[in-house]
């Protein structure tokens, strides 16, 4: 497995076994970063260090809830912390967005 990417607060056993199970793992999340980390403080996660987090802007993730469906699936494209969301057939579902600067687990 190439990747795991984790979006949300995601606990810290699947994040360890995700970081396990992958070359590299990532976390994505809408949420307050300080939160995520003090929930993960202190556990056992492999390769914690090497874990990337990233903020999604609240903005981007209230303009994307107003035009999407509850149960949807899409695509999220990452390039140099830009994002642009896609439906499966390809349609961009802007808004596009920064992501907010990353920081490590620990």
């Amino acid at each position: 497995m190439t990747a795991w990417i984790e979006v949300g607060l995601p606990d810290a056993e699947r994040l360890h076994r995700g970081s396990k199970l992958a070359e590299r793992a990532v976390v994505y999340t809408h949420r307050d970063v300080t939160q995520l980390l003090a929930q993960l403080a202190g556990k056992k996660i492999h390769r914690a260090e090497a874990i990337p987090v990233y903020a999604l802007e609240r903005r981007f993730v209230a303009e994307l809830a107003g035009r999407i469906e509850r149960r949807t699936t899409l695509a999220l494209s990452v390039t140099e912390r830009s994002s642009t969301p896609r439906s499966p057939a390809g349609a961009s579902l802007r808004p596009s967005a920064s992501i907010a600067s990353g920081r490590r687990l620990f």
